[in-house]
């Protein structure tokens, strides 16, 4: 597009054609009036035509400028509601569900089977599917603070250091055998 005018020189033009006037372009662009004069140039230079008659008191659209203001006006136009229809298409369509592989088989499938219909691509919805394994193993590892939730159960079951301590079942019904140093110590206490 080597073609086109600058589109500060556009924007310019355009605020400068609404006011007729360099000065309240400028404050509406947030510059001056030399500024909005030398983008208006560029663009009178680009064209190859004059768009304004300049006066000693400001400054008035030719017919030229008039017809040129209507068509920029228009393409600004156009150009605000195909941005607003892309925003409002954006921010409506962004939902992301993550489910448990047992969850979103048997319930949530069967339910966005319905919701695609009702909501067809294109018109308001962008659904994709997507294996969340990792999502789901990453949030666990975030609940674990970090760590594999097999390091924090293993982290609280017994040490090898603790095996003597510990009671132990018998393949018995209901016996437990106790290690040897409480055997000991009940067999002293029972008879004194």
């Amino acid at each position: 597009m080597p073609d086109l005018p600058p589109l500060e020189s556009i924007r310019a033009f355009e605020a400068a054609a609404r006011y007729e006037s360099f000065v309240g372009a400028g404050q509406e662009l947030g510059g001056t009036a030399a500024t909005i004069s030398h983008r208006v140039q560029a663009l009178e230079t680009h064209i190859g035509a004059r768009l304004f008659t300049r006066h000693a008191r400001g400054v008035r659209l030719n017919v030229r400028g008039r017809e040129y203001a209507a068509e920029i006006r228009r393409i600004f136009a156009d150009l605000r509601t195909a941005t607003e229809r892309h925003r409002e298409h954006a921010e409506a369509t962004h939902l992301k569900l993550v489910a448990v592989e047992v969850v979103a088989e048997k319930w949530l499938m069967p339910r966005l089977a319905d919701f695609k219909a009702a909501h067809p691509a294109g018109h308001g919805a962008d659904i994709r599917q997507q294996p969340q394994v990792r999502a789901f193993r990453d949030w666990v590892l975030h609940q674990a603070g970090g760590r594999s939730p097999h390091e924090q159960i293993g982290a609280s079951s017994p040490s090898p250091s603790d095996a003597g301590t510990a009671p132990r079942r018998s393949r018995g019904r209901g016996t437990t055998q106790r290690p040897a140093s409480d055997s000991a110590h009940a067999g002293k206490t029972s008879g004194s």
